[in-house]
């Protein structure tokens, strides 16, 4: 008897010291977590969606938070309305904005550290993954809600019909995230719904789904929903219903049905920007989409016979088709695919934490091969997650490290180059994105006026002491509006103004020069209104300065001839994704008859001053 006391206690000694050493592991990852999260916060300069965000918040009402931007902006007012709370109390936009998001990302890995139902390792290790740890925690977006919303929705799941009020809650949450929040909230609850209609149908079904919390839990939500999506229905003359191409959503759909998936965690087939304008480049059989499709099939595979076992089946055949057709005929960009890895993870915690659910069987064929081969198929699933974790580790640690040593944004530096040549007194201008027009159609191309450059004119090429290539345009090329339909309240180059000291906007072509309104509307004039904007700005004469490409002014109704404009300031940002630096170049240009009235010009300090006054004389005897 003594001797198996000992034992029993000793036994639970050993249980207890590994429970300890079990939370201790999980409470540093955390830290870790938290400590690389605030390192890249401090280094990490803010870039368009993050700078909008805030100055949306900053400088529009609460009704305009509301019931207005919501229509042009595509996502409900939750995130605007938390940044609002800093925004308009003057906390920096570097402090506010990540304060919301960092909240946001530090639950969601909490959850998944601490309570996901998964081997330790892999938990320790998906919130430190490509889309969750850079995507949506160092880049402070709304997507950092959604994070959480899944993994909250995952942790409740399991008791859902005990305490359904807790899941509709992280369902709800998950709708105030986006427009694909709500898709994957109501494809949740519809699956629900089959599952109570067929637990409590036969006599008296009425009677007692009336006094079903679950249904009126359900009616909440629902209501919710249709509230949220009167919000953020899109307006005819919103950015994202007008500009992207929707001419041919099979090959969207394809990307997202049969790419995608790996895409989100192995492959990386040059899908940066909108899938609707880029398709095109990469929907095809190259040998590297067809390792995307063959990566893809087998993670489908894998999800698939996963929640066949574990009776969620319904939910992934429902959920990812949705999804998919969804992304593939609406508006889709590169960082939306990271919503893949947060629909798997969830799908995946509620496989393995639902113990009520009496597992099926593998399918005769699948278990004769699992028996031939010696557990292929669990060595096959093992082998690709870690493929899936180990490559989307590395796309961090790369984008890490490339966002720690270069510039990847423009705004901040390049507003106090304004501000210390005080250029900000001048008239200055940014050139606008364009679609062009062809036998009186619209041709979906994404660009800007850089990119509308007629075929016959002749590109002078120079290059610097290093042998990088230059590329200035002094005599410039006339555009004729008739040819191109103008987004003029799209201005690049406009989140310059977020850093502005005195907090003023002082671009005259945005928002009609209004200096207490710093943020894109994304609503889109008619041809017909962007062109009289357009000859509106041209009768104000020639701007000292522009920000872009000078060849704006043919747009604008200038004789582009009259005027020559000289480069003052290189632009240039390197933007990182995945593994890679998507390079951009752009150019500060300063009408040529104001080059003396100072001696020197931030760009002095980019090129020697010889190879600049080379650049000069040679463009003035060839002129």
């Amino acid at each position: 008897m003594e001797a198996e006391k000992k034992l029993t206690e000793a036994v639970t000694t050993e249980n207890e010291v590994k429970k300890t050493k079990f939370k201790e592991a999980e409470t540093i990852t955390f830290a870790i977590y938290i400590l690389l999260s605030i390192v890249m916060f401090v280094y990490h300069e803010l870039w368009y969606d993050e700078i909008q965000a805030y100055m949306l918040a900053k400088d529009a009402s609460f009704h305009e938070l509301f019931f207005v931007a919501t229509h042009y902006e595509g996502h409900p007012p939750l995130f605007a309305l938390l940044l609002a709370i800093f925004a308009k109390t003057g906390v920096p936009m570097d402090v506010g904005l990540r304060i919301v998001s960092f909240t946001f990302s530090i639950i969601g890995a909490y959850l998944v550290i601490f309570k996901a139902p998964f081997k330790k390792i892999v938990r320790l290790l998906i919130p430190f993954t490509f889309f969750i740890f850079y995507q949506y925690t160092v880049i402070c977006r709304p997507y950092s809600m959604m994070f959480a919303a899944f993994m909250l929705a995952a942790c409740f799941y399991k008791s859902r019909n005990e305490k359904p009020f807790l899941y509709i809650l992280s369902l709800f949450l998950l709708c105030c995230c986006s427009s694909y929040g709500m898709l994957f909230a109501g494809c949740f609850c519809l699956v629900w719904v089959v599952e109570i209609f067929k637990e409590l149908w036969g006599k008296g079904f009425f009677g007692k789904l009336f006094k079903d919390k679950r249904f009126w839990s359900l009616v909440c939500i629902l209501i919710g929903a249709l509230f949220i999506l009167y919000l953020i229905y899109p307006k005819e003359n919103a950015f994202a219903t007008n500009f992207y191409n929707r001419e041919h959503p099979l090959r969207a759909l394809v990307y997202t049905l049969f790419m995608m998936p790996a895409d989100a965690m192995i492959t990386d087939v040059g899908f940066f920007g909108s899938l609707q304008n880029l398709s095109y480049q990469f929907v095809n059989f190259t040998p590297l989409s067809f390792g995307a499709y063959l990566m893809s099939f087998f993670i489908h595979l894998v999800v698939y016979f996963v929640t066949y076992v574990h009776r969620k089946r319904r939910i992934y055949l429902l959920a990812y088709p949705a999804f998919a057709g969804f992304a593939a005929i609406g508006y889709m960009c590169n960082h939306h695919i990271g919503i893949t890895v947060l629909f798997f993870v969830f799908l995946m915690w509620i496989c393995y934490d639902d113990d009520k659910i009496e597992k099926r069987s593998l399918p005769k064929g699948m278990l004769r091969l699992n028996e031939q081969y010696k557990n292929l198929t669990t060595k096959g699933a093992w082998l690709l997650l870690i493929l899936c974790m180990g490559m989307s580790l590395l796309w961090t640690g790369v984008s890490c490290f490339n966002d720690l040593t270069h510039e990847v944004w423009y705004a901040k530096s390049l507003n106090q180059v304004f501000e210390d040549y005080d250029l900000t007194d001048y008239r200055i201008v940014t050139d606008w994105s364009y679609l062009p027009i062809k036998d009186g159609k619209i041709q979906y191309a994404y660009g800007s006026s850089a990119d509308l450059v007629d075929e016959d004119e002749e590109e002078v090429v120079y290059y610097d002491e290093n042998g990088e290539e230059l590329s200035f345009f002094y005599v410039l090329n006339p555009m004729a509006p008739e040819d191109y339909y103008q987004f003029p309240t799209l201005t690049n180059f406009a989140d310059i103004i977020a850093y502005n000291s005195e907090g003023k906007n002082y671009i005259s072509n945005f928002n009609d020069g209004d200096d207490t309104k710093r943020y894109i509307e994304h609503n889109c004039p008619t041809r017909d209104e962007a062109t009289e904007y357009c000859k509106s700005l041209g009768n104000q004469g020639y701007p000292e300065i522009i920000i872009g490409d000078p060849n704006i002014l043919g747009l604008m109704g200038l004789d582009v001839t009259k005027q020559e404009y000289f480069p003052i300031y290189e632009i240039r940002i390197f933007r990182p994704y995945k593994y890679f630096l998507e390079y951009q170049r752009s150019y500060v240009y300063l009408r040529k008859d104001l080059l003396d009235s100072r001696e020197k010009w931030p760009i002095n300090d980019q090129y020697s001053r010889s190879t600049l006054m080379e650049l000069l004389e040679e463009t003035e005897s060839a002129e």
